[in-house]
């Protein structure tokens, strides 16, 4: 009887211990599976933020990109042109000696600041030459004497950028290099020509005029390229009986800035022009205002005869989603124009480090202020080809930029760095 008592009174104990055992084992699986998922969370923060920053560094990047030529911008007198009587390859034009190499974007945007230069944007009638029945030369050459008239310039004074001639055929590296700054040299000259006499092409016999060439990829993005940087005033088309002004034309600023829903041959190319897009965006909000105030809340383009500066960004906002569509863009126009009016703002409170949190602790800054005065010298080499100027505010900024700089060039012997770039930037003095 003792010891069934004394059994009775052990086996609470033990319970106990074992329970405590047990619930000191669980607490231990508890903690470690709790660690982990801890870990996990923060290794999938980390993953975020590192994607975030990806996805603002890419924007930084094709931003950057329109200050950059990645081949030379070349140009073919006008004169020589008609001479010529035909679209001529690069390679001979280039033998021939009738060729002007700009080789720096800054270069070429002072040279077309200095002298009237025509962007010729046409589709190709055949598949090994664009023009192999002459339509188009004629056309152009009709377009160029027209805008010499006009614009009361000589003839022997004006240049042209023609893909044949000015880009090259045979070295497949040198011809992708140029056609990736397509929209660079649409950037970089006062006038743009469509050219879309009516015709058929030679190979397949489909109609070719103006409609066919508004709907082709390319063509859009040429026409897309120079009014975001250059608005509509100087943009023309001819078919082949007169000159008109493509502001004029219902619905064209719609269907050219619709690059996405246009045609291409190869579905990748989409893929591709995304950060050219970027650069040209990022390009025209900073030249935003330049044309004669701020665009107008809910206006948007063919309401009038004409379309203004504030019908481009009426337009561009109305439909965004066009524009930039989201299955290529994904948050990166929203992270670019975030950034750009945080840098903007940080540079008016002095801050100095591209990153740096806005004054409300908002977006990051995409530039630093060293970065975005080069931007912005940029954006003024452009519009100095149109006779424009940046809005007062970023001139303000350029200016008290210049000054700064100036105020630094007190340097070493090597005069080497400020801020790890150049410390006298020649773009920043000499404009």
């Amino acid at each position: 009887a003792l010891c069934a008592k004394e059994e009775a009174a052990v086996w609470p104990i033990i319970a106990a211990t074992d329970g405590a055992v047990l619930g000191g084992v669980l607490l231990l699986l508890c903690g470690y599976g709790g660690r982990q998922q801890w870990r996990r969370y923060r290794r999938a923060m980390e993953a975020t933020a590192a994607a975030l920053d990806a996805r603002r560094d890419r924007c930084k990047r094709a931003v950057n990109a329109m200050q950059e030529l990645r081949h030379s911008f070349c140009l073919l007198r006008f004169v020589d042109l008609r001479e010529l009587g035909e679209f001529v390859r690069h390679e001979s034009a280039l033998e021939r000696g009738k060729l002007r190499h700009l080789h720096t974007m800054r270069e070429a945007a002072a040279f077309s600041a200095a002298h009237p230069v025509v962007f010729c944007s046409h589709q190709w009638l055949a598949f090994a030459h664009p023009d192999p029945a002459g339509v188009q030369h004629a056309t152009l050459v009709a377009a160029c004497e027209k805008l010499c008239a006009e614009q009361g310039f000589a003839e022997g004074d004006l240049y042209v950028w023609l893909d044949y001639s000015c880009v090259p055929q045979s070295n497949r590296a040198m011809q992708l290099a140029a056609i990736s700054s397509l929209h660079a040299y649409a950037a970089c000259s006062k006038y743009f020509v469509a050219v879309v006499p009516p015709t058929a092409h030679c190979d397949t016999d489909a109609a070719c005029d103006g409609g066919s060439y508004a709907g082709r990829g390319w063509c859009r993005l040429e026409q897309m390229a120079y009014v975001l940087v250059h608005g509509t005033t100087h943009a023309y088309s001819h078919d082949s009986t007169e000159l008109h002004r493509l502001a004029t034309r219902q619905g064209w600023l719609a269907s050219a800035l619709d690059v996405f829903g246009a045609n291409f041959s190869q579905a990748g190319d989409r893929l591709v022009l995304v950060d050219v897009l970027l650069g040209l965006y990022g390009f025209a909000i900073l030249g935003q205002g330049s044309e004669g105030g701020q665009p107008a809340a809910g206006r948007t383009a063919d309401v009038e005869n004409t379309v203004g500066p504030a019908d481009l960004w009426g337009l561009i906002e109305a439909q965004k989603s066009t524009v930039f569509p989201a299955a290529y863009f994904t948050d990166l126009v929203a992270l670019l124009e975030k950034g750009l009016e945080t840098t903007i703002k940080n540079d008016k409170g002095g801050g100095e480090k591209g990153g740096e949190k806005g004054g409300g602790g908002g977006e990051p800054a995409l530039f630093s202020a060293e970065e975005l005065a080069r931007l912005l010298q940029a954006r003024q080499d452009f519009l100095a080809i149109q006779g424009r100027t940046l809005r007062p505010e970023l001139t303000k900024h350029l200016e008290e930029r210049k000054l700064q700089v100036l105020g630094h060039a007190r340097l070493p012997a090597d005069g080497s760095t400020m801020h790890g770039v150049q410390a006298v930037p020649e773009q920043l003095l000499s404009a």
